[in-house]
């Protein structure tokens, strides 16, 4: 992306390129779908196996767009939970018979929306071109 001199560049699309910012973004999208399935409540999910695969296909679905990630990126911000949540998709994939669907309702009520944040403030942040 070229930009005037002195104008901001988003830093995501400068430094990674323009795909992993896309990755990034549906990182944001997945973790929104969470959002929708945990406000129907815990006693909902606790009682309804379909809304507990529906979270381990969110969860799966976030595990992959990390699994898209530069290691470079993912080594420069080791506060955003990056490796936990392919741990977790690699879990669902490969253990599903261990799933711990309290595990996963604590991740989609807690971790991933802090995950969404801090998504959020890496995709905000601006470098200057100068």
């Amino acid at each position: 992306m070229t930009m005037p001199s002195g104008q901001p560049q988003d830093l995501v699309t400068a430094t990674y390129g323009a795909r992993t910012r896309r990755t990034l973004v549906d990182l944001c999208a997945f973790i929104a779908l969470g959002d929708g399935l945990t406000a129907r409540g815990r006693s909902a999910y606790e009682s309804d196996i379909y809304l507990r695969l529906s979270a381990e296909a969110i969860v799966h679905r976030v595990g992959e767009a990390v699994a898209r990630l530069p290691l470079p990126l993912i080594d420069a911000y080791p506060e955003i939970e990056f490796t936990l949540a392919k741990g977790m998709r690699n879990r669902i994939a490969h253990q599903y018979q261990s799933v711990d669907y309290a595990i996963l309702w604590q991740a989609l009520v807690v971790d991933l929306p802090l995950m969404s944040e801090q998504v959020a403030r890496l995709l905000a942040m601006t470098v200057s071109t100068d």
